[in-house]
């Protein structure tokens, strides 16, 4: 076809970029080539530019490192480094787009080599083996940028394999609007993302429709939307109108979005179809030249006024974003708002500026996150000019990557971070769990033990509280859309939720679920213990709804055991009694060990990993055993707990002529002024006519009468039917759903009636087999 012929049709019939169509919903055969989300951990944003800043911030990039770049590079690739604080260096490329090597190594030769950027040129796979090699030689981060190369291998080796961090472009091969992903075959990518807002959603995704219609595709859709298509243009043209009469700056064409603080979102809709990214402080760069100051780099002869000589491989933006040293005498004022520029002039030579783009003016009622940057001090005499440039010099290129990676405070007090840094803040946990009702399931070693081991990387932690000062404390983690719940992996009894009393809980989680990210609609508090905060009532002035989890049951250790068992049921006092003129008849004597020395939990777990793999657990596969994760909880947890005298394991043994047996077993913890018996296990090969963990409760029961060192015996699984026979006091444990608006609490408990609670509930139900004793 020549090029006369090609008309306005044509060119609609041929997308420079995939398109939305009725074939996007009819599936089609299994991509022949690997892909570059095969097997790896995968986030998806919204551009393959923040996915390398995350990139870069996963291996530690910060202020002073050196990022190695292709001096033959796409513009997305520069300011990631910049946002980290980082500084830009590029190496050589040979004719086959292949990295130099000697150049490589040359740059890292200089220092301060951090990360290096490999690119897959036009989609063709490139041998990265020799620069890995090169990068683990001198331990540094290989970042493979994916974004022409979503699918294909070199030599067998997938495409973003080889790298520590690959970065894909997924709006160049499917259908969306806006489209990134990070993916990582080597690391785990402890990154949260939060959403951007229905909102923010609905535009993307009108933007992904009309992408569609400017091609042809979907007409019966585009004539439904038509008109209020026409309204949204209508009204947008309005607003930009009006943006400019107001003094706005347009961008001139060619301008790149360009920020120092960034916050990754992503929003993915109901349909799986719009990928969202909310950016802070990022505005086209327009008018560079006449908004920054002259430039003068150190070493250049560069006069003030005149812009300095760069070499040729520093394209124009990563010029605009170097670190610069500006004279500030003499230097006029930059106009704001289209005013007339006035003549500032300072006593002292030399301040240090990061050059760079002014942040988007603050909206009225957008919450602000994060620390505020600090204010760098002027020398003295200076004045402190009316630009922002100043107020960003202290955090310049920071970045703070805002999906996960900093604090989050909200104005009603309640803090947010990444449950990762759990550690930084199990001083103020252990605190509040010291000031408030007690419980050894809520101390910061065993919370901190049950993150390392179950946790996800998703899980955030909340306090509440000003300065060091705590009222509340929980751990959240996300469940679906809009919804959160206490982490609660099934090792731990109790929902993860501290308080400084044992008042209802409702009145703060409406100020938490403003605090926690993207659309926070519901938050569940999971398994919570009316012996550690109060049951509030439904329909309370916050909305929080109530129900109920599961009865447990405790015993209380006051006055003596023989007054204690005598209260109890005769069948259950004449049963153990039969079973041990049994074992007396059979030479078997019967011994209760207690184990305290945090060198002996690693064999008791063990030993009671072998009970348990011997009975029914084996054949569902969740028994304890040495090399899964719960034998390694079970076994970190009570080592921690053991070396400041705060866990126990009691053994069971039957003491007959063929030698000792092991029998029965008891996992627990102590604290708060009682024990709590974890799990329990027993040899099931003894059969059914003898009770061994009876056995062992009723001789364990009676130690803890006589040594007097607690209060109560907890159980914290559902109840049974010994339960009952051993103890009458037993109590409902409860989920508590708070709202952000009353109206969804009504809407949930409306929902409830009509016996649709179980679709609707944050909060799992109570699992049979999580059970203590079980």
């Amino acid at each position: 076809m020549s090029p006369a012929t090609v008309t306005s049709s044509t060119r609609r019939a041929i997308p420079s970029v995939p398109v939305l169509s009725l074939a996007a919903f009819t599936g089609g055969r299994r991509a022949a080539l690997p892909s570059l989300l095969d097997d790896a951990d995968v986030r998806l944003v919204t551009s393959g530019r923040i996915a390398i800043g995350l990139a870069l911030r996963a291996l530690g990039v910060g202020p002073g490192d050196v990022v190695l770049v292709p001096a033959y590079h796409s513009p997305s690739m520069v300011p990631p480094a910049h946002w980290c604080g980082a500084t830009v260096a590029f190496y050589r490329m040979r004719p086959d787009t292949a990295p130099d090597l000697a150049d490589v190594e040359a740059k890292i030769a200089a220092g301060r080599v951090k990360a290096i950027l490999a690119t897959h040129f036009f989609g063709i796979p490139q041998d990265l083996a020799p620069l890995r090699a090169l990068c683990d030689r001198h331990g540094i981060g290989l970042v493979e940028d994916c974004a022409h190369a979503f699918f294909g291998a070199r030599d067998g080796v997938a495409v973003g394999s080889t790298g520590d961090y690959a970065i894909g472009s997924t709006m160049k091969f499917f259908p969306i609007y806006e489209g990134g992903c990070l993916v990582s075959r080597r690391h785990r990518l402890d990154v949260v993302l939060r959403g951007a807002g229905a909102g923010f959603e609905f535009k993307t995704a009108l933007n992904t429709l009309e992408a569609a219609f400017a091609q042809g595709r979907l007409p019966a859709l585009r004539l439904l939307l038509a008109l209020p298509l026409r309204l949204k243009s209508a009204l947008w043209t309005a607003l930009k109108s009006r943006g400019r009469r107001g003094g706005g700056t347009r961008a001139r064409a060619g301008a790149v979005v360009v920020g120092q603080q960034f916050r990754v979102r992503c929003t993915l809709g109901r349909q799986a179809l719009v990928l969202v990214l909310a950016r802070r402080a990022a505005r086209r760069v327009a008018g560079a030249d006449r908004r920054q100051p002259p430039a003068q780099l150190p070493g250049t002869a560069a006069r003030a006024g005149r812009r300095p000589r760069l070499p040729a491989a520093v394209f124009p933006p990563a010029r605009r974003r170097l670190s610069l040293d500006v004279p500030a005498a003499g230097r006029p004022a930059r106009r704001r708002g289209g005013g007339p520029a006035a003549r500032r002039r300072t006593d002292h030579a030399l301040r240090r500026h990061p050059v760079g783009r002014r942040r988007r003016p603050s909206v009225p009622g957008q919450r602000r996150t994060g620390p505020a940057p600090d204010r760098p001090a002027l020398p003295p005499g200076a004045r402190r000019r009316r630009t922002r440039l100043a107020a960003r010099a202290g955090a310049a290129g920071a970045g703070h990557l805002r999906g996960g990676a900093g604090m989050r405070t909200d104005g009603m007090g309640w803090t947010v971070v990444p449950a990762r840094d759990f550690a930084s803040h199990a001083g103020r946990w252990q605190r509040l769990h010291a000031a408030g009702p007690a419980s050894p399931l809520l101390a910061a070693d065993f919370v901190h033990t049950l993150l390392d081991v179950f946790g996800t990387g998703r899980e955030l932690l909340a306090w509440h509280g000003r300065g060091d000062d705590t009222d509340a404390m929980t751990i959240v983690a996300p469940s679906r859309a809009g919804i959160w719940d206490t982490f609660q992996p099934a090792q731990a009894p109790v929902g993860l939720w501290l308080q400084r009393d044992t008042r209802p809980a409702d009145a703060w989680l409406s100020g938490l679920l403003k605090a926690l990210p993207g659309p926070a609609l519901m938050v569940g508090l999971t398994q919570c213990d009316p012996m550690l905060m109060a049951r509030p009532a439904d329909a309370a002035q916050s909305g929080a709804r109530s129900f109920d989890y599961i009865r447990t049951a405790r015993i209380t250790l006051q006055g003596g055991f023989d007054d204690y068992w005598n209260a109890r049921g005769k069948n259950l006092r004449n049963n153990l009694k039969k079973q041990r003129n049994r074992l007396r008849q059979d030479g078997i004597a019967t011994r209760l060990e207690i184990l305290r020395a945090p060198h002996d939990m690693a064999g008791a777990v063990a030993d009671y990993g072998r009970l348990e793999t011997s009975g029914w657990k084996a054949a569902g596969g969740t028994a304890v055993a040495a090399d899964n994760d719960q034998g390694r909880f079970y076994r970190t947890m009570l080592e921690t707990l053991a070396r400041r005298d705060a866990a126990s394991v009691y053994r069971y043994w039957f003491d007959g002529p063929d030698g000792p047996r092991l029998a029965a077993m008891d996992l627990c913890v102590e604290g708060g002024g009682c024990i709590v018996i974890l799990k329990t296990a027993y040899d099931e090969a003894l059969g059914p006519q003898l009770s061994p963990a009876l056995l062992m409760r009723e001789d364990a029961t009676r130690d803890l009468f006589d040594a007097a060192r607690f209060e109560r015996i907890e159980f914290y699984g559902r109840v049974m039917e010994w339960h009952t026979r051993w103890t009458d006091e037993i109590r409902t444990m409860y989920h508590l759903n708070g709202y952000r608006w009353p109206l969804l609490g009504r809407l949930h408990a409306l929902a409830a009636r009509r016996g649709t609670a179980s679709d609707v509930s944050a909060a799992p139900p109570a699992n049979p087999a999580t059970a203590t004793g079980s």
